[in-house]
């Protein structure tokens, strides 16, 4: 796994030297023998209180380096997606005040903190980071932080995005769209309106989509559920991912 994530890292490395736009990055991973393994990390957040997968322990000794690399790497790209590869909060933790992305147009995060389960980090604090780094980022039409557990715990698992979207030079709104509801603060409100305001004549407008998913069986089938942007994951390897996780 140390190799992987060295192997990963000096890629990004090499990325962030070329005239790359674009970057997509997707973790699968085998329900079925995911675990719950705790976990403190060196530099002070604790993640007792997260799910953390057996192959994904030695990954969150080295995470916080792996999401300063990924947060600069964004800096000159067009679009990023990094599904289960980290969380989005490390990504803003990350994020240094004067930083400003002058080309970034979509940014697709995944995050433990938006689970509708008991967890340490209060999901609204993350909106409002991800509503400060978005201020800086003047081209940005889309935002997407969203979760899924496939057959979590035994039910019929669950899905959910927050979805930011710059619709025109008049609309932005702002979504949560998933099987359990989001309350979103009036701080979280305040913040993304802030965001309409500066690229937009008008407030920001806030919808809830509560839906009933019916069975996943996979991420691949949460990602069609949700209606997530193209560049999460390739329709060849969505399809791959639908296909394998049928009973056979």
């Amino acid at each position: 796994m140390r190799e992987r994530d060295s192997e990963l890292e000096g890629t990004l490395r090499f990325m962030s030297i070329r005239n790359i736009k674009s970057v997509s990055l997707f973790e699968d991973t085998n329900q079925d023998i995911d675990a719950v393994h705790p976990c403190r990390i060196h530099d002070g957040y604790d993640l007792n209180q997260s799910t953390i997968t057996p192959n994904r322990v030695n990954r969150m000794a080295t995470m916080l380096p792996m999401d300063q690399w990924l947060a600069k790497l964004s800096l000159n790209l067009e679009c990023l997606s990094m599904s289960f590869v980290s969380d989005a909060k490390f990504f803003f933790r990350a994020v240094e005040p004067v930083w400003i992305w002058n080309d970034l147009e979509q940014l697709s995060l995944t995050s433990h903190v938006l689970r509708p389960v008991s967890h340490p980090d209060n999901p609204n604090d993350l909106l409002i980071a991800a509503a400060h780094a978005a201020l800086r980022m003047s081209r940005l039409r889309i935002m997407e932080l969203w979760y899924t557990e496939p057959e979590a715990t035994g039910t019929t698992g669950y899905a959910g995005v927050f979805r930011y979207q710059r619709v025109s030079k008049m609309v932005c709104t702002i979504t949560w769209d998933g099987t359990w509801s989001l309350p979103l603060e009036p701080s979280v409100v305040q913040a993304w309106n802030e965001v309409a305001l500066t690229y937009t004549e008008f407030d920001i407008r806030v919808r809830e989509d509560r839906r009933d998913a019916g069975w996943m069986d996979c991420r691949g089938d949460a990602i069609k559920f949700l209606g997530l942007q193209d560049h999460v994951v390739s329709q060849t390897s969505l399809e791959h991912m639908v296909i394998e996780a049928i009973p056979r």
